[in-house]
């Protein structure tokens, strides 16, 4: 069946058509993510204006002091920006490999696909969707719907079917990544009800386990959400769902 869901770029935006073909706006999983308040990637961002703020210090320093608040947004927003063009020319890359497309990679990208690439060759996997539009619709009982892009979907020799979510580290950052900001999203891909292939609504497929593939030009480590902490995130996932279809309280001026 041709699929009901729609997805803008530019923008970033989800609608879902009815069975009369009326389009609804829909929120993403970023959306409910925010819904609780609790998850943000303000750590992250905080990282890479102070990164970008040490890298620039001895030309910032070197400035009127009322220049340089401006020059350490300037700074702060460029390395956000760099950061973020990384990691969607990363997930490009990678969703060509995955499908089984040649891959031409510039210089700049070739450490993290050819780790990906080594990473994927040397454990068994079987690719089951990529880079794949899901959502699911009202549940009847307050929960909305939601939809999202998910990286990847695979078959692992060990652990079954599972979703990815891939993230591309440098040399020099912490590590590991955020484990409540990720579960989260990865249990609301888990909980979508249609997956959407080659424009086409299709059953979404029963999920053994959720990770993350965390790429460097050094190697590629992969991280296993726990089934309790999993479960837990499932629950703030419907929790997060409820919230968004409550209508804001209004106040009435009675006197």
């Amino acid at each position: 069946m041709t699929t009901r869901l729609t997805f803008t770029p530019g923008n970033h935006t989800y609608w879902l058509a009815d069975s009369a073909g009326k389009r609804q706006r829909i929120p993403s999983v970023s959306a409910l993510k925010k819904t609780l308040h609790t998850f943000d990637n303000d750590t992250w961002k905080a990282g890479q204006i102070a990164d970008a703020i040490t890298d620039d210090w001895d030309t910032i320093a070197a400035l009127p002091p009322t220049s340089r608040q401006a020059a350490m947004q300037s700074a702060g927003l460029r390395r956000l920006a760099v950061a973020r063009e990384f990691g969607t020319a990363v997930h490009a890359y990678a969703a060509q490999l995955w499908t089984g497309e040649a891959v031409e990679v510039p210089d700049e990208y070739r450490g993290h696909v050819q780790s990906l690439a080594d990473w994927w060759g040397n454990q068994g996997i079987r690719p089951v969707a990529a880079e794949s539009l899901c959502w699911a619709d009202d549940d009847g009982f307050g929960a909305g719907p939601m939809a999202g892009t998910l990286d990847l979907i695979i078959d692992h020799p060990a652990y079954g079917r599972g979703i990815l979510d891939l993230k591309t580290w440098r040399p020099g950052s912490s590590g590991a990544p955020r484990g409540e900001e990720w579960c989260f999203q990865l249990a609301a891909y888990a909980a979508m009800e249609t997956l959407v292939q080659d424009g086409e609504d299709t059953p979404f497929p029963r999920i053994h386990w959720v990770g993350v593939l965390h790429v460097g030009p050094g190697g590629v480590r992969l991280f296993k959400a726990s089934s309790t902490d999993w479960g837990r995130a499932r629950l703030q996932v419907e929790a997060a769902r409820v919230l968004k279809t409550l209508t804001k309280p209004k106040m009435e001026e009675i006197a």
